[in-house]
């Protein structure tokens, strides 16, 4: 069996589909005949101009394995200059070009996956720079939640990816690693943020229905009607169960 995903995403309430600033992309490759699925979402941060045009090249970037985040200063320099190039030809007003030379930011979550001759398991690493996560599932259980696990680990201040090179002087030390193996029947669910930490504070309060939920979407409608129940719902804290905030899923079946 090899990877099929399944992409569904929304805006932020209030916002038309054009101020979504997340992205996603996916890639099926040959490395030395060996067959790679490798798939890549980012979440822009809405603070800082053309973050989503950043987020799409980074994915677009790390997918076509022209972006290393193992050596991100030296790799991400022609993402870079992609960023400045398609930005740079535009009339901007000061207080706009002011806001570019500070750079754009986002979140990137990566997933490598390979399968063994018989194509019925294999192995997958994934690296993460901020708060994107995977989950892997199986029969129903989770197995993995990655770079983030409990729902307190999520906040206002995520490590982010900057097109600005000196923005960057730390980065390595945030990048996270994993590594597992997959089996047919097998998922992963990759997310950005909001959606992560209201399926990691899902699982703490044991609704394990919104696994089923997840796995059982088969449009971008059904997808729309799950988030704008979650965003009006609210927990025992009177607290919103799912932040206003772009939302990306992607769902790979084994």
């Amino acid at each position: 069996m090899w990877p099929t995903a399944h992409v569904f995403w929304d805006s932020k309430a209030g916002n038309t589909s054009d101020e979504y600033e997340d992205a996603y992309w996916a890639e099926h490759l040959k490395d030395d005949e060996k067959e790679l699925f490798i798939c890549a979402i980012a979440d822009g941060a809405t603070s800082t101009s053309y973050s989503k045009l950043w987020a799409q090249l980074l994915v677009q970037a790390y997918c076509n394995r022209t972006f290393d985040p193992h050596q991100a200063q030296n790799s991400l320099t022609p993402v870079q200059q992609e960023w400045r190039n398609q930005i740079g030809s535009k009339p901007l007003p000061w207080f706009a070009q002011e806001k570019l030379r500070q750079g754009a930011f986002a979140t990137i979550l990566g997933i490598t996956l390979q399968s063994d001759d018989s194509h019925e398991a294999g192995c997958w690493q994934a690296v993460a720079i901020g708060d994107s996560c995977l989950v892997q599932i199986r029969q129903g259980q989770l197995l993995c939640s990655f770079p983030l696990a409990q729902s307190f680990q999520f906040d206002s201040s995520p490590v982010l990816l900057s097109s600005n090179p000196s923005s960057n002087q730390q980065i390595q030390e945030s990048l996270c690693t994993v590594e597992g193996t997959w089996q047919t029947g097998d998922s992963f669910l990759l997310m950005t943020d909001a959606l992560a930490c209201w399926f990691i504070s899902s699982m703490e309060q044991q609704h394990t229905d919104h696994i089923l939920q997840l796995q059982a979407l088969t449009s971008q409608e059904q997808f729309g009607q799950l988030i704008s129940t979650e965003r009006s719902a609210v927990d025992i804290k009177q607290v919103k169960r799912l932040k206003n905030d772009d939302v990306t899923l992607v769902r790979i079946l084994l």
